[in-house]
């Protein structure tokens, strides 16, 4: 018994004489995010107290508090904490991936006389981390269509009988 509390003293004199992270949000070293999203990345450090240095990337960042509110960009990033206490300093870095947003290329407006067929060709758009994994058309405005194949990288329609108005027939990719 004496043993085990001499042990146990021994690696609380550790910890403080080397300012150590004991605990940290997310708990994995690499985290996997959407672009834009919002995660608060924290640590407790032991003893408490002490100043906290956040860089990314390795720019360094104005927060001085414990946690720190990152917002997903584009790609791999490096964030890292360094928390400097009474008895030392520790560090502790994360590896953020994050999945860039495909964007979308429709071609050109198109002016037909009714009865037409109508193909939308999205085969322009890109994706900067090159996996587009699927296409949905969704109609947003004008006389409703039956698309052909609405998840395709194409689709066509007849193109409808449309009054005077100039109701125009708009969709989204």
């Amino acid at each position: 018994m004496k043993r085990s509390l001499s042990i146990l003293a021994v690696f609380f004199v550790t910890a403080m004489l080397s300012g150590c992270i004991i605990s940290k949000t997310p708990s994995t070293d690499e985290v996997s995010m959407t672009f834009g999203d919002q995660m608060t990345f924290s640590v407790t450090a032991f003893p408490s107290g002490g100043t906290y240095t956040w860089t990314l990337d390795g720019e360094a960042l104005s927060n001085t508090e414990s946690s720190y509110v990152y917002t997903a960009l584009a790609g791999k990033h490096f964030l890292t904490v360094r928390a400097k206490q009474i008895f030392g300093t520790d560090t502790q870095t994360w590896t953020i991936l994050s999945n860039s947003p495909p964007v979308a290329h429709t071609g050109p407006d198109q002016t037909v006389p009714e009865g037409t067929v109508v193909t939308l060709d999205g085969s322009n758009s890109t994706d900067p981390d090159g996996d587009i994994v699927s296409y949905e058309w969704v109609q947003t405005g004008g006389t409703p269509v039956t698309l052909s194949n609405p998840t395709g990288v194409t689709t066509t329609f007849q193109a409808p009988d449309v009054d005077q108005d100039g109701d125009a027939l708009t969709f989204e990719l």
